[in-house]
C-alpha cells in the first residue's frame, strides 16, 4: 500500500471515529431526555374511571358500564406505582351501572410484606405475608347499583422487621355483571290494619307492617286509607306497629285499608283488604277457679273493659279466699303508657263474700281511648 492509500484510510477511520462519538453523545441525550421525561412524569396520569383521592386515602375506580372484567390498581398505565406505606391504603370499586355486580379483590406485592387487609365487613386477612402470588381478600361481594365495594390494609412495622425497602403493590380487582334482580322482594305478606270505633267521629288505627325486613327503620313507607283517601303516612322506624287516632265526620263507621310499600322499589309493596270498625272493648281471660288463687286474699280481678259514652264499664269478679265473708277495701285501677285511665276503690263497709262472684262497676267522666290498641294495664 503506498503513502497515498494511507492516508485515505486514515481520514476514513477518523471519520468513522467522529461519527461513533457523535451517534454515543445523542444517545446520552436522548437518555438523558427520557430520564427527565420518567422523573417530569412522575405524578401519574390516571386511567379512564380512576380517581385518587389522598386527604381520604383511597382510590376509586367506577365502573360506568355493565360489562364484566378486571381492572388493576399499582400499575403504571392506570393509577401510576402504589407502594406500602405511603397513600393511599384504601381501594374502592364504585357500581354506577343499573345492574348488580359481584366483585373480587386480590393483592400481590413484588416482594413479601407482613399486612392485614380488611374489607367492609370487618378483617379479612390477618397478619398475613403477601407476595407475588395472588391472595384473595374477598372473592365476590355483592354491590347494587349505586353502592361501592373496599379493601384496605394495614402495616405494622413490628411484623416486618426484616424488610428494608417496601415493595410495590396491585389490587387486582374482578367485576362479574349478574343478572340478579336490582331489589330482592322484601314485602311478601298483606299489612294488618285493625280499627276501633271510638264514637259515630272517632276511629283508633292500628297497622301492623307483617313483614319483618319492611319494619327497618327508614326503608318503607306506610299508608292509611278512608276508603280511597289517603289520611296517614308513616316511614318505617324500626317497629311493626303503628298506632294513631283519626277524627273526622263519620270515621267511626267508614272502611280502612293499609299499605306498606319499599322506598328503594315501590312495585315492592302490598295492600290490606278494607276493614270496618270494631266496637272499642278490652277483655282478659280470668280464671273462676278459688283454687287458682293464694290463700288468704281478698281482690278484684277484672275481665273486660268498655265504655257508654265517658263513663268506662268494668266488670270481673271478687275474689275471697279467706274462708269467711269479710268487709275489706280492695282497689282497682288501669292505666296506659304515662297515663291514668281510671281508678276505684270498694266501700270499705261492704261485704265481700267468701270465693268467686261476678262484679261491676262504673267510673264517669274518663278519657275516651282505644282499649284495644292503647297498652291498657289494669291491676
Amino acid at each position: 500500500m503506498d503513502d497515498k492509500g494511507g492516508l485515505v484510510m486514515v481520514e476514513k477511520f477518523k471519520e468513522t471515529q467522529m461519527e461513533g462519538r457523535r451517534l454515543l453523545h445523542f444517545g446520552i441525550a436522548v437518555c438523558t431526555l427520557l430520564l427527565v421525561m420518567v422523573i417530569c412524569h412522575a405524578e401519574p396520569v390516571f386511567a379512564k374511571n380512576f380517581e385518587m383521592d389522598l386527604d381520604a386515602n383511597k382510590v376509586t375506580y367506577t365502573l360506568t358500564e355493565a360489562k364484566s372484567g378486571s381492572v388493576i390498581f399499582g400499575e403504571a398505565n392506570t393509577t401510576g406505582y402504589i407502594y406500602i406505606g405511603q397513600k393511599p391504603d384504601t381501594f374502592v370499586v364504585k357500581n354506577d351501572t343499573d345492574k348488580v355486580i359481584r366483585v373480587g379483590m386480590y393483592v400481590t406485592t413484588e416482594s413479601p410484606v407482613t399486612l392485614t387487609w380488611f374489607a367492609d365487613f370487618g378483617p379479612s386477612l390477618m397478619s398475613q405475608t403477601i407476595n407475588r402470588s395472588e391472595s384473595a381478600v374477598i372473592t365476590g361481594q355483592t354491590a347494587k347499583p349505586g353502592e361501592e365495594v373496599s379493601v384496605q390494609y394495614g402495616y405494622i412495622k413490628e411484623e416486618n422487621k426484616n424488610v428494608k425497602t417496601l415493595p410495590r403493590l396491585k389490587v387486582i380487582a374482578r367485576i362479574t355483571v349478574t343478572d340478579e334482580p336490582v331489589y330482592k322482594t322484601v314485602v311478601k305478606k298483606e299489612p294488618k290494619i285493625e280499627v276501633t270505633k271510638m264514637s259515630a267521629d272517632q276511629a283508633g288505627i292500628q297497622v301492623d307492617v307483617n313483614n319483618g325486613g319492611a319494619g327497618v327503620r327508614g326503608v318503607s313507607k306506610i299508608y292509611v286509607y278512608k276508603g280511597s283517601k289517603k289520611i296517614k303516612t308513616f316511614t318505617s322506624a324500626a317497629t311493626s306497629k303503628y298506632t294513631f287516632t283519626y277524627k273526622a265526620k263519620g270515621a267511626g263507621s267508614a272502611k280502612y285499608k293499609a299499605k306498606v310499600e319499599m322506598i328503594e322499589n315501590k312495585n315492592d309493596a302490598k295492600t290490606s283488604k278494607a276493614v270496618s270498625p270494631k266496637a272499642n272493648t278490652y277483655s282478659l281471660k280470668v280464671s273462676t277457679k278459688l283454687s287458682d288463687y293464694e290463700e288468704d286474699e281478698i281482690k278484684f280481678v277484672t275481665q273486660s273493659l268498655s265504655y257508654s259514652g265517658n263513663t268506662i264499664i268494668v266488670k270481673g269478679y271478687t275474689v275471697n279466699t279467706m274462708g269467711a265473708d269479710l268487709a275489706y277495701p280492695f282497689y282497682a285501677y288501669a292505666s296506659y303508657p304515662g297515663k291514668l285511665l281510671y281508678q276505684y276503690r270498694y266501700p270499705a263497709n261492704k261485704v265481700v263474700k267468701k270465693g268467686i262472684h261476678k262484679y261491676t262497676f262504673k267510673v264517669k267522666n274518663v278519657s275516651v281511648v282505644d282499649l284495644r290498641h292503647c297498652g291498657i294495664n289494669v291491676k
